[in-house]
């Protein structure tokens, strides 16, 4: 799909995750024809412990995790501007803000022709 190298230059296994892999795979999912793609702000602020472990109830915080700053202060984050600006070029005219259209799908009723 040309986000990553065919032969990288290194051990992709000693890389670990960072921002441009990150973002490779998100631009990845984008040109797909789901009508849908959903970023976790925690997957975009990259941050590495589980939100939820299946099975703990006093172990771990599930889903009680808090966010490392405010969203006001997490959306002026460079990474969070660079993932934003992919996504937006991967999916042109289906911009968060745009109004979707209604048509009628084969069974005769109503739905959003495209998630927006």
């Amino acid at each position: 799909a040309g986000l990553w190298p065919a032969e990288p230059a290194v051990d992709t296994e000693s890389l670990g995750f960072d921002e441009a892999l990150m973002i490779a795979i998100h631009r990845f999912m984008a040109r797909t024809p789901s009508r849908l793609h959903v970023v976790p702000l925690e997957d975009a602020l990259m941050m590495v412990e589980q939100m939820n472990l299946p099975g703990t109830i006093d172990e771990h915080p599930n889903w009680r995790r808090k966010l490392p700053a405010d969203t006001a202060e997490i959306f002026r984050r460079p990474r969070l501007a660079a993932l934003v600006a992919a996504l937006r070029a991967e999916r042109p005219g289906r911009a968060a803000g745009q109004v979707a259209t209604s048509t009628t799908d084969p069974t005769g009723s109503s739905r959003p022709s495209a998630v927006r």
